[in-house]
């Protein structure tokens, strides 16, 4: 069975995520995905384009029948999804680490809670 200590290594044989969120911002399973190496294919509605670089980090598109063919080449192709997969992780680790996220916080509170000492920070 898939025990919790092995399940991102289970979910890394994945060739990619098929995000299906069409009305609602991607759930948490998307920087998942990108943080263990997995490239994400979606529709390019929402947040996605923002996240994925297309054809870079996955592929974001509006043209199901577009995302369909991309999914099969990913599928046929492992070392593509290999290389869209280092790239979503590199992306990850650049735009989505808790570091960045607490830096922006903090400087969301500064400005609101001292907006003349934003400026400095």
């Amino acid at each position: 069975g898939i025990t919790y200590q092995n399940l991102p290594e289970k979910l890394k044989s994945y060739r990619f995520l098929f995000c299906t969120d069409r009305y609602q911002s991607p759930q948490f399973s998307v920087f998942q995905a990108m943080m263990l190496g997995m490239p994400v294919v979606g529709l390019g509605t929402t947040a996605l384009p923002t996240m994925i670089e297309n054809e870079v980090s996955g592929f974001v598109n509006s043209d199901l029948n577009a995302l369909i063919i991309q999914m099969q080449n990913l599928l046929n192709h492992q070392q593509a999804a290999v290389q869209l997969g280092k790239n979503a992780k590199k992306t990850a680790l650049q735009f989505y680490n808790s570091k960045r996220f607490i830096a922006d916080w903090n400087q969301l509170f500064a400005r609101t809670t001292y907006p003349t000492l934003s400026a400095t920070i």
